[in-house]
């Protein structure tokens, strides 16, 4: 399935919003942040496939055994990854665009390109980041993170093919951080305070999500 057949379907008027920053040469990093049901993690697994797509054609990628890994999605506990965004990609995604190997935590898109994912917890996983070299990376709930879990990631965005550099992106959906640790609240003074060149920020509100129950505010 074509990845603008899903996209159409699928997206919401604040994701298309979303989407359309995200693939502009002025975003580098968005922070697409709000309360629980703004339609987060939708927007990240339909991103991730599509951009990676994207990239593939970018590179002029071939289909191959062992495609390269392009990004990475995540989140602080591996285990809450699993659990929600995870499966949010396989309820969202169509099952004939991906091979899902859960025991390496990778994501081979079309044969021609892959998606490592996991969680900051890890021992494993944090070693591969002294080494790995992405073009995109997802995080879910940022606000899990502190400043250095993100700066680490940062550092890996630095992926070229042939010599050819891509437009790199960084997706942040963080939930209000509730913390009063100071190592926390580096999401409001790189997004909100003091906003550096390439970064942007959208908000997502469950009231933007056409597709909750009509009492959702109630229930929240």
């Amino acid at each position: 399935m074509e990845t603008e057949k899903v996209l159409n379907i699928t997206l919401s008027p604040k994701q298309g919003e979303a989407i359309m920053t995200l693939y502009s040469p002025e975003c580098r990093e968005l922070l697409f942040g709000g309360g629980k049901g703004g339609a987060k993690t939708c927007l990240g697994v339909r991103f991730m496939f599509g951009w990676v797509k994207w990239l593939a054609k970018f590179f002029k990628l071939e289909r191959k055994q062992y495609p390269p890994v392009l990004g990475f999605m995540g989140r602080k506990r591996g285990v809450d990854f699993t659990t929600t965004a995870l499966n949010t990609w396989k309820r969202d995604i169509p099952s004939d665009g991906y091979v899902l190997n859960e025991q390496k935590k990778l994501i081979t898109i079309d044969n021609v390109a892959s998606i490592q994912y996991g969680g900051l917890d890890d021992e494993n996983t944090i070693q591969k980041f002294n080494s790995a070299e992405y073009a995109v990376i997802w995080i879910e709930q940022p606000d899990e993170c502190s400043r250095a879990d993100i700066g680490m990631l940062r550092g890996t965005l630095r992926l070229k093919i042939n010599g050819i550099e891509p437009p790199y992106k960084m997706l942040l959906t963080p939930n209000p951080v509730i913390s009063d640790d100071p190592d926390l609240q580096w999401l409001k003074s790189e997004f909100i305070d003091d906003i550096a060149p390439g970064r942007k920020m959208i908000k997502a509100l469950y009231s933007d999500n056409p597709y909750l129950p009509e009492d959702y505010g109630k229930t929240l």
